[in-house]
């Protein structure tokens, strides 16, 4: 079977990424030493440890702090002592157990470090990150097999920064080193943070992501420090705290990060070679922000809502089921087909712990001690959720196009009116909420499965944020909707903007089969004009390839304007992994017009970033964009294309002039 996936740049076929993906890492294993080609004695090596960025590495003696490292091979069990392990490079300091990820360094701006390591290898090793950043160039360094050698240098760049390392003694580019072990070795990787006058508070966590892959059998084990979900930290706060994170993405793809209930404010984005902070007043406000691939974040928030909640990478591939032990490991491609049809493998009421792996955090916020739970009147609304088809017959192989694919339905049930099974249809409805209006929806299950729907981007409480497992309060989890049941939410929205919902179920199947939907919450004093302000959601359908907007590819439906009308389109992108890209052209000419930005993720822009630009965006999964344009008369197209630029669909707009 083939399967389309764009991880956000390019798209291969899963076929031909396999026979990549084995050449490449193999090779790396080789290279790197994970099949390794040292000199032990046949002595079994030592156990990494876990750790979790909460104490610095090293010792200060007098202004110099001191790093003193080890490189050498260690036994990694991603999903705990009692089971299989694999033998993997990495770094201990001297006299303690090696740990994953690496030691984590701090310094202070201008300080002066020296770090010295020990390599144990037969192999040259090659570190990459340890230097001077802005009055030197970044070096690597190289330490000859079995030698010892020092290096000292001057935190010179304030910022989030890491460090790795590879064996074979060849000297590339950090980015090219990072491809050519693939990610390998990434639990080699060990944060460096540099505090200064733009970054002086307190750190809460410090988040390394990386990913091993295994080519004979062909998984992934995906993990923040060092572990997967569901063995990562859970984080702790009391209510009315601000939270500060640094989040290091030391992989080679992009991952895009959503925080559920709350926004939060990006202080700084860097790389490995450095880190750019944003004013106080210009720092972006965001719910999910794609990290690229090999890059760094620091992020602000403040606990406002009691409850428990998560921070994820948004790729369903990247959070999906994955908890066996590694000798048991089916291949990924075995582990999808098992997903895509059927109930789903699992107890649903533990559904986060195990039903979800991989690029996951999860933290409770205690109540403040004058906490209570919003009250109404509530305006009353009701989603009933249906689906169609029936499973596949004994034998059939699973794909995301079969015309035996189950569709979900999630759709707005009208005062006076009744939803039949027949009436299913692909997205689901839009929800229009109003801005300060306390509103109670009844989410009914009607499909043969349990499930429960995430309001992304919303400021909502714990209870009905959809996360079962996690979600909910002391004695008051947020429970499965099971098949004839139903749970009620209650939303008072704090803030207009374009929003989604979707399935945080069996993501797999349910979202790839249509269980996702818009939402757009209006101003208190205004109603939404579909004349003028116009949604656009980007999803997967169960029955054709490729991504489709508002349930529709190839040629659309077009839309008829009046010149010199201001209308708002809201870019929505909630797929299992595609990024989406919009495109307003002129008609016959294909010139690409201009349009002001105008949100992200449901926050309004400020003005240094609403700006008039050229009428062409990027939306990652999960994240939604408004912007503002206006027409003068003539015929243009709205493309959209997914993330390698291969065109999905088209919506004609035919503008006349006032009336004509």
């Amino acid at each position: 079977m083939k399967i389309q996936i764009d991880d956000g740049g390019g798209c291969m076929t899963a076929g031909i990424r396999r026979i990549a993906r084995m050449a490449i890492v193999f090779t790396a294993l080789v290279t790197t030493g994970m099949i390794p080609v040292s000199t032990d004695s046949g002595q079994a090596p030592p156990v990494a440890v876990f750790h979790d960025n909460e104490r610095p590495a090293g010792a200060l003696e007098g202004e110099v702090r001191v790093l003193r490292l080890v490189a050498q091979k260690a036994m990694w069990h991603p999903y705990g002592p009692e089971e299989s392990g694999l033998s993997l490079p990495t770094f201990a300091e001297v006299g303690e157990d090696p740990t994953i990820p690496a030691p984590y360094l701090v310094a202070e701006l201008g300080q002066t470090v020296e770090v010295t390591i020990e390599n144990t290898f037969d192999s040259t090793l090659v570190v990459y990150g340890l230097g001077e950043r802005r009055s030197a160039p970044l070096e690597p360094w190289l330490v000859a097999p079995g030698a010892t050698d020092t290096r000292r240098f001057v935190a010179d760049a304030e910022g989030t920064f890491y460090y790795f390392a590879r064996l074979g003694g060849e000297v590339v580019t950090p980015n090219r080193a990072l491809q050519l072990i693939r990610t390998s070795e990434v639990f080699t990787t060990g944060a460096f943070t540099v505090q200064g006058p733009e970054m002086s508070e307190p750190i809460d966590e410090v988040m390394v992501m990386g990913v091993f892959q295994n080519p004979p059998l062909e998984y992934e084990v995906l993990t923040i420090n060092g572990r997967p979900w569901p063995y990562t930290k859970r984080m702790h706060y009391a209510q009315g705290d601000t939270v500060r994170w640094r989040v290091i993405n030391a992989t080679t793809r992009g991952h895009p990060m959503h925080l559920h209930g709350f926004f939060f404010n990006v202080e700084a984005l860097g790389d490995f070679d450095e880190t750019e902070h944003f004013w106080p007043s210009q720092e972006p406000r965001e719910v999910t922000v794609d990290l690229s691939r090999e890059e760094t974040m620091a992020i602000r928030w403040v606990a406002e809502r009691p409850g428990g909640w998560v921070f994820h990478c948004h790729i369903s591939f990247h959070v999906g089921e994955n908890h066996k032990p590694l000798d048991q490991m089916v291949d990924d491609q075995a582990r999808f087909e098992s997903n895509m049809l059927g109930a789903p493998h699992h107890d649903p009421a533990h559904h986060v712990e195990q039903g979800m792996g991989g690029l996951m955090m999860a933290l409770t916020i205690d109540p403040a001690p004058d906490w209570e739970p919003a009250s109404g009147p509530w305006r009353p609304m009701r989603l009933v959720l249906e689906s169609d088809s029936v499973p596949a017959p004994d034998g059939a192989r699973p794909d995301f196009v079969a015309p035996y694919r189950r569709l979900f339905s999630p759709i707005l049930e009208e005062p006076g009116t009744t939803v039949s099974p027949d009436s299913v249809q692909f997205p689901g409805s839009l929800l229009v909420f109003r801005e300060g209006e306390p509103t109670s929806l009844w989410v009914v299950n009607r499909t043969n499965e349990a499930t429960q729907i995430h309001w992304h981007g919303l400021e909502i409480e714990s209870l009905f944020d959809g996360v079962v497992g996690v979600g909910g309060y002391e004695g008051m989890p947020t429970p499965p909707i099971l098949p004839g049941d139903s749970f009620e939410v209650r939303y008072t929205a704090p803030r207009p903007g374009s929003y989604m919902y979707h399935t945080h179920m069996s993501d797999l199947r349910q979202q790839s089969a249509g269980m996702y939907g818009p939402i757009v919450v209006t101003p208190a004093d205004t109603e939404w004009d579909p004349q003028t302000d116009h949604v656009f959601l980007t999803g997967l359908s169960p029955h054709a390839r490729g991504l489709h907007v508002n349930g529709g590819r190839g040629e659309l439906e077009p839309l008829s304007w009046t010149a010199g009308e201001a209308h708002r389109l809201r870019f929505m992108n909630i797929p299992l992994a595609n990024t989406a890209r919009y495109r307003l052209l002129q008609r016959p000419n294909g010139r690409v017009f201009f349009w002001r930005a105008a949100a992200k993720d449901g926050a309004e822009l400020p003005p240094h970033r609403a700006l008039r630009e050229r009428a062409e965006t990027i939306v990652r999964v999960g994240e939604t964009r408004d912007v503002i344009v206006t027409l003068p008369p003539g015929e243009y197209a709205l493309e959209l294309l997914n993330g390698a630029g291969i065109h999905q669909a088209t919506v004609p707009i035919v503008v006349t002039p006032p009336g004509g």
